[in-house]
């Protein structure tokens, strides 16, 4: 017999939040690979292209900044690495970081009105959630690996490292946008000020360019914890000197709390706002 889960205003302790959670994820996780499943079918079913929408920002993002980077002589150095390469790789961690910090909210908003009808552990959306990033990821990923093999093969030996900066990369988005989904639903204005805002943060990130340690862009940089999330170990990939190691350790370690935090925060807020947005 399925258990049921009976919400009510009495407070309950953390500890008892957190073993409820860790109860619940066998079961969510059957239940969120059924959902990436039903979902990816249903996407790709109705879309021409399919998982090339994976693949085609990126793309665009390398064609027209290598065409301005040969057309209005910007010279960035790029240390050895080719730069068509480089812009790859840097926006494919963007797209990976602007997906983990969006994609929960979609999932939850996207389903309110199943929830509101059928009993289901919150923490199976939040895991699809993940596994829809990890797939979209490894699409990425892949191409990566062709571009690579033909612009610079030897970069293949150091390949640990950029899966290992496009995971913090994943973490770190994913623990920030769990946390905010509450707020975000509750308050759409959160979710727009964060569309309005990553076009900027995407310009002051070194992803377009290489990382500058001098001037003014050095403080932003410093202020900016995605500069040391996304190139201190694409730095290790590349073979060049990584300038944030200690704050990259610092933002990675903080990630896990935070997502920590969120998923505790998921299993007090969510089920009352299911029945608000229902």
């Amino acid at each position: 017999m399925q258990e049921v889960h009976v919400f009510s205003s009495e407070r309950e302790s953390i500890v008892g939040i957190f073993r409820a959670i860790i109860k619940d994820i066998p079961a969510s996780n059957e239940l969120a690979i059924r959902f990436v499943k039903t979902k990816k079918t249903s996407q790709f079913r109705t879309s021409f292209l399919g998982i090339f929408w994976l693949i085609i920002p990126p793309f665009i993002s390398t064609v027209v900044w290598v065409y301005l980077n040969s057309t209005l002589n910007l010279n960035l150095d790029t240390k050895g690495v080719p730069y068509p390469l480089f812009v790859f790789a840097s926006t494919s961690l963007w797209g990976v970081f602007v997906d983990a910090l969006t994609s929960t909210r979609g999932w939850f908003t996207s389903n309110f009105s199943v929830m509101s009808k059928v009993n289901i552990p919150m923490e199976s959306i939040v895991i699809a959630a993940f596994y829809e990033l990890l797939f979209n990821s490894l699409i990425r990923t892949g191409i990566l690996i062709i571009m690579i093999s033909f612009f610079k093969p030897e970069l293949l030996y150091f390949f640990h490292y950029y899966l290992f900066s496009l995971f913090s990369t994943l973490i770190f988005g994913f623990s920030i946008g769990l946390f905010l989904v509450p707020i975000s639903i509750l308050v759409a204005d959160v979710f727009n000020i964060i569309n309005m805002a990553l076009p900027v943060l995407m310009l002051i990130t070194p992803i377009l360019y290489p990382l500058k340690t001098d001037g003014f862009s050095s403080y932003v940089n410093i202020l900016n914890p995605l500069t040391a999330i996304i190139d201190t170990p694409r730095s290790w990939f590349l073979g060049n000197e990584a300038h944030f190691v200690s704050l990259f350790w610092i933002y990675f370690s903080l990630s896990f709390v935070l997502l920590l935090l969120g998923f505790i925060l998921q299993r007090i807020a969510l089920p009352h706002l299911v029945v608000k947005m229902s």
